[in-house]
């Protein structure tokens, strides 16, 4: 199979301008240090702005809050060098992996100090001059008395600066996608799926492991063999394994992350390949999917999952909390989320609309279908074949089982 048809967000000068209010969005934006959470209750990485890595980014974050800095604060070429050594060290261990602080406090203090013990040291000023007031290492006004940019004019900067070119989040996708950590070759058009691939590298998911080999395997290869199906379940379904702690908002980073990638190639229209291939996802794993509906999003039924922060799941928070860093709530309409959440239901609809108009026309349904006595989820399709002419694919291979629907049901 060929790799998955893509759906381009109108150019590219479209995709770029979209990557930082989707990424801000979902990451969430702080103007000061603090630690992460990536060790749970032990603490996490120091971290700044848009989920900046402090110990891998400190020239690109320097840069942000203020493009002259060295120049700003009189500092010699070795002494700005020394700067940024500074900061990576008091945030990194002596085998250069990221340091766990276990609050936001220790994380801003280590930062600061270094930041302080160079910018104190005379021999890093040409003549011994060290200017005066010291800035803060924060994304805020006032806070770096040298930079007349706001926060959010500072932390775009440093984003744009990580987030393509060498070494970058884009060119990792790339390198991912192509299986070889030195190959760059855009492997993916600029697109709506391609954007989901940059938020998972943003996040973690997407990289190589110690071992050279790739991360999310599953989903590589659906991406390069085509089967957007099982590409839309791994990201929704298969990719929160992290500590309790984050598992409420990466359930809601990923139900929005879902949908923008789509589970059709024309968002809202599905194809009857495509509507058949995502049944065959459905019925492969609808227990997982049902289960964890029931837990984070809303059941085909309705009731809403029994984890809760203020009163919401994280598929309703989704319509709550992203659009704050672009106006209009705009990151929801570019994944087609109105006023509408994106429901398990509301995704088969469309393979619905074109599996049962094809049932009704190919076996001669005396009387027809009534299409609206069925529920989208309760069509359970033999998932190992789309005919009986057809060999069983041992890949979804399961059982057709509809004793737990409460409504009409379809098996085929």
């Amino acid at each position: 199979m060929a790799m998955i048809t893509t759906n381009p967000l109108s150019g590219n000068a479209d995709y770029a301008a979209s990557r930082y209010p989707i990424i801000a969005d979902l990451e969430g934006v702080k103007t000061y240090a603090y630690q992460d959470g990536a060790k749970g209750s032990n603490g996490g990485y120091a971290t700044i702005g848009v989920g900046f890595l402090v110990p891998a980014n400190p020239a690109a974050i320097l840069q942000g809050m203020d493009p002259n800095l060295r120049t700003d604060l009189g500092l010699s070429d070795a002494g700005y060098l020394n700067l940024i050594a500074a900061i990576r060290a008091a945030t990194t261990n002596p085998d250069f992996s990221p340091r766990v602080f276990a609050s936001n406090a220790a994380a801003r203090t280590a930062i600061q100090n270094a930041v302080n013990g160079v910018l104190d040291t005379a021999a890093n000023y040409p003549n011994n001059q060290i200017p005066q007031p010291v800035p803060s290492f924060t994304f805020q006004y006032g806070a770096n008395p040298y930079s007349s940019d706001n926060a959010s004019t500072q932390m775009r900067n440093t984003f744009d600066a990580i987030i393509s070119g060498p070494g970058s989040y884009e060119t990792l996708v790339d390198q991912w996608l192509n299986g070889d950590p030195n190959n760059s070759t855009q492997a993916l058009p600029n697109s709506r799926e391609r954007m989901v691939l940059l938020s998972l590298a943003y996040n973690n998911l997407i990289g190589f492991k110690a071992d050279g080999t790739p991360k999310s395997p599953t989903l590589r290869q659906d991406i390069l063999t085509g089967n957007r199906a099982d590409a839309w379940y791994q990201i929704r379904y298969g990719s929160n394994g992290g500590s309790p702690n984050d598992q409420f908002g990466t359930a809601k980073r990923r139900f929005y992350e879902s949908t923008l990638f789509g589970l059709y190639a024309d968002p809202g229209h599905a194809t009857l390949e495509e509507a058949i291939q995502a049944y065959q996802v459905l019925e492969s794993h609808r227990a997982k999917i049902l289960a964890y509906e029931d837990k984070w999003g809303l059941d085909p039924d309705g009731t809403a999952g029994t984890q809760k922060i203020h009163g919401r799941t994280a598929l309703q928070d989704v319509l709550t909390d992203y659009g704050a860093a672009a106006p209009a709530g705009s990151i929801l309409a570019l994944a087609g989320i109105n006023a509408s959440l994106p429901t398990l239901e509301a995704m088969f609809d469309p393979a619905k609309d074109v599996l049962l108009p094809q049932l009704m026309r190919q076996y001669a349904i005396p009387g027809g279908l009534d299409m609206s006595a069925f529920r989208s989820t309760d069509i359970y399709l033999n998932p190992g074949r789309a005919s009986s002419l057809a060999g069983i694919d041992p890949h979804y291979a399961a059982t057709l089982d509809a004793s737990q629907s409460t409504a009409n049901s379809i098996l085929i």
